[in-house]
């Protein structure tokens, strides 16, 4: 005979987290919120005192600010035990509350559900102000469009690190789209929207613009569109109609960026480079087999352009005018994935040849005849950059553009 023993959860908080009332049912438990208050019990959201973040942020003084998104400026913040965090306070004006309110319900409701990775998490909240105040893990080395369209760079030298830093965005946008419960469409995916750590890895930020997909829907309608232009997928333009597959397409043009290091708009500059509708000058360029001359980086070893070619295929498909012969995104995070691993094998297997010699020893020379020069080293899927004088220290910062909502119910 095969017996079993019901466990109290509830006396195993380390194992079993609650942060409201907590119940033991048979073979589980239940955590639900404090009287007056509604949610889910399990999930952890810190209540600060407003005391607290004006001590963080010196009073939110302009020596902590970091950005400005649609609905609010991001401070940096640190707290009595030295964690750093990144807080959004509102700066709409108090008439404009009830706008401002139904915006935090509606991002409380998305991120307090998100729990992955190469998301940026919420800390918690504060809701002793006028308008509700939001606090971020604070991500410390800027948006990947600095990366990008910053000349001076090394993280953007090496196609290891774009393939890198896109698979873990599709990741991101796979775990939204396939194993959020329910399923969340980001809405704004771009590259202003994508936060390095401190390890450069990506952090996808900025709810402002997504949705919850119900089982009984399959997409989201809307009378005013939301987005960016450049970014925006065409469909989701012409009918409103936001599904899984607009991200697919955005996330192609982030892609695109990462290929050529050119922006996806166009603007009011003088520079050519940017009048060029980004998207229709990489498919023209895939189509006419010039992909060689828009990759804007070095190809440093024999069959990272097999590689390229096969990133640009996908995405080709990603940016298809069409949603539905575009991939989902968990084929699209698979695919990048594989191209990684094959990457990384190569690098290693070419590592352990030494292929690094020859660069290693010019190195030295050009170092003994005073000059200076780096060296980068595969390996894994990061990268290593050594040089033989300090490079400049460069600013980093993070901008959480997300957008505020309701705190009615956590009254």
């Amino acid at each position: 005979y095969l017996f079993t023993t019901d466990i109290n959860e509830c006396e195993e908080p380390e194992n079993y987290p609650c942060h409201g009332r907590c119940k033991n049912t048979k073979g589980n438990y239940t955590c639900s919120c404090p009287v007056g208050m509604r949610g889910d019990g399990k999930v952890a959201l810190r209540i600060f005192r407003e005391f607290e973040l004006s001590k963080a942020t010196k009073n939110f003084d302009a020596t902590h600010f970091l950005g400005e998104g649609g609905f609010g400026r991001v401070y940096k913040g640190i707290l009595p035990d030295n964690t750093v965090v990144a807080i959004k306070k509102p700066k709409g004006s108090i008439d404009k509350a009830q706008t401002i309110n139904q915006e935090f319900e509606h991002e409380i409701t998305i991120v307090s559900q998100v729990n992955h990775i190469h998301v940026v998490k919420v800390v918690g909240l504060c809701l002793e102000t006028k308008l509700p105040l939001l606090v971020y893990e604070f991500i410390p080395n800027g948006t990947l469009f600095d990366h990008v369209h910053r000349k001076r760079s090394d993280l953007m030298s090496t196609w290891k690190n774009r393939l890198r830093i896109a698979t873990e965005i599709a990741q991101a946008l796979d775990y939204l789209h396939s194993l959020a419960n329910p399923p969340i469409i980001h809405g704004d995916i771009k590259s202003t929207n994508i936060l390095l750590d401190e390890g450069f890895r990506a952090k996808v930020a900025d709810f402002g613009a997504s949705v919850l997909i119900y089982p009984d829907q399959a997409t989201a309608m809307f009378d005013k569109i939301q987005g960016t232009l450049g970014y925006l997928d065409p469909e989701y333009l012409v009918t409103g109609n936001l599904t899984p597959m607009s991200d697919v397409y955005s996330f192609g043009v982030v892609m695109v960026e990462l290929l050529t290091g050119r922006k996806p708009y166009s603007g009011s500059s003088t520079r050519t480079e940017e009048k060029v509708n980004l998207v229709q000058y990489f498919l023209s360029s895939v189509g006419d087999m010039n992909l060689g001359r828009i990759v804007n980086f070095v190809v440093a070893r024999e069959g990272e352009m097999e590689e390229i070619e096969a990133f640009a295929e996908v995405a080709r498909r990603c940016l298809s005018s069409s949603g539905i012969k575009r991939p989902v995104m968990k084929e699209v995070a698979e695919e990048l994935g594989r191209l990684l691993r094959r990457l990384d094998k190569n690098s290693w297997e070419s590592d352990r040849k030494g292929d690094n010699g020859g660069e290693e020893m010019e190195c030295l020379l050009r170092k003994n005849g005073g000059e200076s020069c780096s060296m980068s080293f595969g390996g894994g899927s990061e990268f290593w950059s050594v040089r033989t004088e300090e490079p400049p220290a460069t600013e980093t910062h993070s901008i959480v553009a997300m957008e505020m909502g309701s705190y009615e119910i956590f009254r």
